[in-house]
């Protein structure tokens, strides 16, 4: 596996998701640096910049409140079904 330091050539990702913006719906390109990736949309020239860290960050954020939603949906299931 080659770190993103020595490639030679850049490393570009043409997503299936798409945006609604501006009246068109763009494609979703990400384009990944050796410190950080830089997200935009396809026919645009606005990018923005992430680092690594921030897109993890923001994962395990995403998991942990899917994960208690689940559990609060199971405590207020289970408190409707005690009071039956």
């Amino acid at each position: 596996m080659t770190s993103l330091a020595q490639r030679k050539t850049r490393l570009v990702f043409e997503t299936d998701d798409f945006v609604y913006e501006c009246g068109h719906q763009r494609q979703v390109i990400v384009e990944a640096h050796p410190a950080y990736a830089t997200v935009r949309l396809k026919g645009t020239r606005t990018g923005y910049a992430i680092c690594y860290a921030a897109i993890y960050h923001a994962a395990a954020r995403l998991v942990v409140e899917a994960e208690r939603a689940v559990k609060a949906k199971e405590r207020k299931a289970a408190k409707k079904a005690a009071k039956r």
